[in-house]
């Protein structure tokens, strides 16, 4: 039937699963809509790239649960005519089939502006260290390295190493931003080049993992002391949301939700404490507790979603001495992967 349609091979000119709104296509300038000169669009033409899609499409007809992100499926067959489907993907279900997808440059390109191949001019980087600004790269030559050395990056990035992003409800710790101009034309035909323009239109945010070899050698070289260690920190602040909905006996997704442990040893908690002007559900100042809570936020972006609902808790760093910094990220569990030491903090909050 139409529901199970899928247009032969031959027939088609091309296929994307993005939807066509995402892709910026216009700037606006001085009271009127500009056209960007050189836009990407993450359509597969080549023969083996539609296959593909294809079978991607042909496994979710047989395989439509599982839930995840939204994939629209559009063909552009070579007569004109398009052919719409919409169905959902679970990147843990479905990797195998759509690894090849995912994973190809394509998408990458679609995913990571920076790596598309249009023309396009930084004006600068943006670096960020756990939710704070550390500062601002704006030289030609360091900037041009940053690009080269993420595109590298990039192109070597496999499927787990950036479609984590798309199932997680934690925060990388290192974070850059591009700000940068792509050349437009008005409507009334007036050209704007970034001497025009002298200002940022677009930007777009990386998450720095540690796939990011390349780049993390230029930031290392430019100088630049963006992280910090446990012994910098004088007291950690955490709040914790979300118990209430989700540690108790009933069903997420078709399974039951257990409790953690019982408390092992509650350290040196300070509960509905303050810091400053800051309040948190649990006040931290136990170094031992610290070293554990700062080097397991360092990776704890890669903590994927489980079954849906999850256990959010946001931890506020406060440094040593003369440096108040405060940094700030959020990490979410589940119960299968929820260290003892935030069981703990999570059992004295609760008083269980």
């Amino acid at each position: 039937g139409f529901e199970k349609y899928i247009p032969s091979i031959d027939k088609i000119e091309s296929v994307s699963i993005t939807y066509p709104g995402t892709v910026q296509t216009q700037i606006y300038y001085n009271g009127e809509d500009a056209n960007i000169n050189e836009v990407y669009y993450p359509d597969f033409v080549e023969a083996e790239d539609i296959a593909n899609v294809v079978a991607l499409h042909r496994h979710k007809i047989v395989n439509r649960d599982g839930g995840g992100r939204s994939l629209p499926i559009i063909y552009t067959l070579k007569d004109g005519c398009k052919v719409y489907r919409e169905y959902t993907i679970n990147f843990d279900i479905d990797k195998d089939i759509a690894a090849p997808v995912y994973a190809s440059d394509v998408y990458k390109k679609y995913q990571f502006t920076v790596y598309d191949g249009t023309t396009k001019t930084p004006s600068t980087y943006h670096l960020s260290y756990m939710d704070n600004f550390i500062m601002e790269i704006n030289s030609k030559a360091e900037m041009a390295k940053l690009e080269e050395a993420l595109i590298k990056d990039i192109e070597s990035l496999e499927f787990d190493d950036y479609t984590w992003i798309f199932n997680t409800e934690a925060q990388c710790p290192v974070s850059l931003d591009m700000y940068y101009t792509k050349d437009a034309t008005t409507e009334s035909g007036i050209a704007l080049t970034y001497e025009v323009l002298e200002k940022n239109t677009l930007g777009d945010s990386y998450a720095i993992t540690d796939k990011y070899i390349n780049t993390l050698k230029v930031l290392d070289e430019i100088g630049i002391e963006y992280s910090f260690d446990a012994e910098d920190v004088e007291a950690i602040g955490i709040n914790v949301y979300n118990y209430n909905s989700y540690y108790k006996d009933e069903m997420f997704y078709g399974e039951t939700t257990k409790a953690p442990a019982v408390v092992s040893d509650t350290g040196d908690y300070q509960l509905d404490a303050e810091y400053g002007e800051s309040y948190y559900d649990c006040l931290i100042r136990d170094e031992e507790i610290i070293r554990e809570i700062t080097e397991f936020s360092k990776t704890a972006y890669k903590n994927k979603t489980i079954n849906g609902s999850r256990l959010s808790v946001d931890v506020t760093f406060h440094m040593k001495d003369n440096n108040k910094m405060v940094y700030y990220t959020s990490i979410s569990f589940g119960y299968e992967d929820m260290p003892q030491v935030f069981q703990d903090i999570v059992n004295s909050v609760y008083n269980r």
